[in-house]
């Protein structure tokens, strides 16, 4: 039979392996966004003669949703704040496994500061 001990390890080290996972994502998708406003914007803003204009259009189109889909979600922050609350209880974990002062109280006392740093999603109207 399993412990309340090891129900809350368990408990964290499936958030450790979830947070390290969504920190991955949202970087990921961070850095896609910019990179497809960034092309676009160039493709749109060179003006290639040989490009036909519905291209642009859609073009145009793209850097803007890829732009405001950036911004508007603040996935940079986001990312940051995981890969910080990641750290943090990755941190304790390490330190309530090799340090007796370090309590399984104080374990959960830093689960709950990682879940403070995670936040919610912060849609911004900028």
């Amino acid at each position: 039979m399993e412990s309340s001990k090891e129900k809350y390890i368990k408990e964290i080290l499936k958030h450790l392996k979830r947070w390290a996972l969504m920190a991955g994502v949202l970087r990921f998708i961070h850095i896609t966004l910019g990179i497809l406003a960034v092309v676009f914007s160039i493709l749109v803003a060179s003006k290639i003669n040989s490009i036909d204009k519905i291209y642009i259009e859609w073009f145009a189109f793209t850097a803007a949703v890829a732009i405001g889909l950036q911004t508007g979600f603040d996935l940079g922050n986001k990312a940051n704040r995981m890969r910080k609350a990641w750290r943090l209880l990755n941190w304790s974990l390490l330190k309530f496994n090799n340090c007796e002062k370090h309590t399984l109280e104080n374990l959960i006392d830093d689960y709950m500061t990682a879940e403070e740093i995670v936040g919610d999603v912060k849609e911004t109207v900028k």
